[in-house]
Order: structure tokens, then C-alpha cells, then sequence
């Protein structure tokens, strides 16, 4: 089992036009675009630790896959980012897209989560599964009456050049039509740094992009998202 140290830091639309513009500049990237569904045993937002299980589903997003999914059928790839929620797709349809140029990966994930002052980790268990697997989770947790939510996340996600500590993935993220810079460190037995060096070094990147650390929204996505 891993541990991850991860923030979540919100940001206006226009400070996230001026990163999207300073990645593509800068960076190579990958576009994706996740759902992910979770099922939590408890209903207390504001308990330390929680436990729960996710089923995330990436597709890295083809070109075919954006003219397909935006209204006017012709846009480039930042359009495609900032475009309405709402006016483009839902979970069902994500689901269902079938396209040779574009992976479509689907991973069940036990997470137990912690929250202090410092932020927020997660030691975390995951395996990839098939459709089929994925269906079978689904009714099992939902017979069980576990609490339930989906969303989908529109990922750019590159890797800064400057970390000290190898290669770590940034996804810069519109949920919902909110913007996040979402970065994380998995710390893994062999790991370079401690956890609070990896803070640390987080931190430095979040400073680097021009936010604030002590932004972070530690809150589950289900209370950002108001479900």
C-alpha cells in the first residue's frame, strides 16, 4: 500500500487562464479526461479520516474525442477545457466512448484518507479492472447502501522540469467548471524524500505557478462540488 501527499489549490478563471497559458508555453502535455465514482462508509465531511472506495475510468483525450464532445464540433485543445460542463457530457457518456486512438483505463482504489493542519494524504490501494469487474463493484456497494457520488475532471497533466525529486505528475484540473491545481507524491518504501520533504517540495511547486499553499481545500470533492 502507497501514501500519498496531495493538494488541491482553487483558483479564479483568470489565474487559471494565466497557468493553462504559461503550461503550453513550457510544457508537454497530456490531455485527459477522468470520471471517477466513490463510495464512502460514513456521512461526516468533517471527520479526520475516512474510508473509501473509488472507481476512476481515463480516457486520454484524441482529437476525435474533442470534436466529438464539444458543441460547434471545432475547437482547439484550451477551448475544449474552459467549455461549460454541463453543455457537453455526463458520466454515462464518458463511459461509453469507445476510440482505438484514445487509452481508457478503469482502476478500483481503496483509499483511507487523514486531514491535519499540514494537509491531506491518503495511503492507497489500487488495481486495475475490466467493465465487467467494474459493474460487479458498483451493485455491491450500492446494495450495501454505501453514500455515493460521481464527477468528471478535465485534466492537463504535465510534469514540472525544476522538481528535485524525479519525475511527479501535476494535474491542473476543471471539475465541474471550478479550477484546481491538484499535485501529489506517492511515497513508497524506496522513496527519496520523507513526507514532510515532500511537503515541502509540493509547496515549491504551488509557489512556482504563482498560488498560494495555504489555499489547499481539503475538503472531499463531494463538499466542493455541493452533491
Amino acid at each position: 500500500m502507497s501514501k500519498e501527499i496531495e493538494f488541491k489549490i482553487p483558483m479564479s478563471k483568470e489565474k487559471a487562464e494565466e497557468i493553462i497559458d504559461k503550461i503550453f508555453q513550457e510544457y508537454p502535455y497530456v490531455l485527459k479526461i477522468k470520471t471517477d465514482r466513490y463510495w464512502n462508509s460514513i456521512d461526516d465531511s468533517n471527520a479526520k479520516n475516512h474510508e473509501i472506495i473509488r472507481i476512476r475510468s481515463t480516457n486520454i483525450v484524441s482529437d476525435k474525442m474533442i470534436k466529438h464532445f464539444s458543441p460547434d464540433k471545432e475547437c482547439d485543445v484550451k477551448n475544449w477545457f474552459f467549455y461549460p460542463t454541463y453543455n457537453m457530457f455526463n458520466a454515462a457518456e464518458i463511459e461509453k466512448w469507445e476510440d482505438p486512438e484514445s487509452e481508457n483505463d478503469i482502476y478500483i482504489t481503496y483509499k483511507h484518507r487523514k486531514v491535519t493542519e499540514k494537509g491531506e494524504s491518503n495511503s492507497e490501494f489500487e488495481e486495475k479492472i475490466s467493465k465487467e469487474q467494474c459493474d460487479v463493484v458498483s451493485k455491491c456497494f450500492d446494495a450495501l447502501g454505501y453514500r455515493y457520488f460521481n464527477k468528471i475532471k478535465r485534466c492537463l497533466t504535465f510534469r514540472p522540469k525544476f522538481t528535485t525529486f524525479g519525475e511527479i505528475v501535476v494535474d491542473f484540473d476543471n471539475v465541474n467548471d471550478l479550477y484546481y491545481f491538484e499535485i501529489e507524491y506517492v511515497l513508497e518504501n524506496d522513496s527519496a524524500l520523507t513526507s514532510e520533504e515532500a511537503t515541502i517540495a509540493l509547496e515549491e511547486i504551488i509557489k512556482y505557478f504563482g498560488l498560494n499553499p495555504a489555499d489547499k481545500d481539503n475538503r472531499l470533492w463531494r463538499d466542493i462540488l455541493k452533491i
